[in-house]
């Protein structure tokens, strides 16, 4: 699905970012090559223990924390 948007709309990997809770969204964004946000409310802390070999762009606390350190990072 990453990749059908990335193609559609003409993106950059390297412009996107998947903000998820799940080992799966992170997995989908690594496997694109774009920014992960892995958040850790919801199934977060659980897909955290499991994404050990995954390079995470940022652990957020929740959305808020997300999107600060997305706009602090531009």
């Amino acid at each position: 699905m990453i990749d059908e948007a990335l193609t559609k709309y003409r993106l950059s990997p390297q412009d996107c970012v998947v903000i998820g809770d799940r080992e799966k969204d992170m997995l989908a964004a690594h496997r694109a090559e774009v920014k992960s946000i892995l958040v850790l409310t919801g199934d977060g802390k659980k897909a955290r223990n499991q994404l050990n070999s995954i390079y995470l762009h940022y652990v957020a606390e929740d959305c808020n924390d997300a999107v600060s350190w997305l706009l602090s990072h531009k």
